[in-house]
């Protein structure tokens, strides 16, 4: 009971002494938090920018940043290798943590969606041979940008980004579910 009544003249005194404290003089306007000063950066040959907004997914924030169809073949560090259905999709993305925890980005499992309502996964030779992790484990804090690439039928048109994370908790090692968010594409990167 004691403690009790010690909590309440505690929050009392707070309230009390919480007022603007200038006799009532408007309180002045936040300043903007600033922003860092990056240099922009060309958009790689073929690839067309996307001007999506992030979005959250689990404890990831998602940003589709850019897209390039119709590539019937790939040459990397160590392989040439050809589409089996005919075109590789790339799509550039930026992953943030923003937790306060370490989160997995599981590249293998970010889908794109064809006008035809089919979904495919990043292809695993195409994202080995441009030396693309399939799952990477990104502190708090850390921003990411990687490519993730599709082989798909050469006939296929990019329709939306399925993104999905598993939002964790490491620390108690508990697994709190899967989310996922569909970005569009638009037509302009067809």
């Amino acid at each position: 009971m004691r403690r009790i009544l010690l909590v309440l003249c505690a929050a009392a005194a707070l309230t009390a002494c919480g007022g603007d404290g200038d006799g009532g003089k408007p309180t002045p306007a936040v300043t903007p938090t600033p922003t860092y000063e990056l240099p922009a950066r060309h958009v790689r040959v073929f690839e067309k920018p996307l001007n999506n907004k992030p979005v959250k997914v689990g404890m990831l924030e998602v940003t589709a940043m850019a897209i390039r169809t119709g590539m019937p073949y790939l040459v990397g560090t160590h392989a040439e290798y050809e589409a089996k259905g005919g075109q590789f999709i790339r799509v550039r993305v930026q992953v943030n943590n923003v937790d306060r925890d370490v989160q997995d980005f599981k590249a293998g499992e970010q889908l794109l969606i064809t006008t035809d309502g089919r979904t495919y996964k990043p292809n695993i030779d195409a994202m080995s041979i441009k030396r693309q992790g399939m799952s990477v484990t990104l502190g708090s804090g850390v921003l990411l940008e990687m490519d993730l690439l599709y082989d798909v039928p050469v006939e296929a048109k990019p329709k939306a980004m399925r993104f999905v994370a598993k939002t964790t908790t490491l620390v108690a090692g508990i697994e709190t579910g899967v989310k996922q968010v569909d970005v569009p594409l638009p037509p302009s990167s067809q």
